[in-house]
């Protein structure tokens, strides 16, 4: 199985096409990668590269710049935990707004 290095800087990564490999380097000596099963979109905003692409262990990937910002499958772990604590916190909650980050899933 073969990876391929995305940035010369060694950090990020890159899609490719069904059957390829998402790699990403982590930090010097750690790097993860996923095989792409399906890629669902690939695009350029106003402020940086955007992919979605699925994969067996992780359901769909949020890809932004080349780092994985989101996964179908565990998002609900660091969601869940900026949320939670601050319904729990406030004593008489009745209208609440809480927006996530780039990809805006809490």
């Amino acid at each position: 199985l073969a990876c391929t290095m995305a940035h010369s800087s060694g950090i990020g990564g890159d899609v490719f096409d069904k059957g390829d490999w998402y790699h990403e380097v982590l930090e010097d000596g750690l790097a993860i990668s996923y095989r792409v099963d399906e890629v669902l979109h690939k695009g350029q905003s106003e402020f940086q590269t955007v992919e979605v692409v699925k994969t067996k262990p992780f359901g769909r990937l949020l890809i932004t710049d080349g780092l994985m910002q989101s996964s179908e499958t565990d998002e609900y772990v660091y969601h869940q935990s900026l949320v939670h604590p601050a319904l729990a916190h406030h004593p008489e909650p009745k209208k609440v707004f809480i927006a996530g980050g780039g990809e805006g899933a809490t």
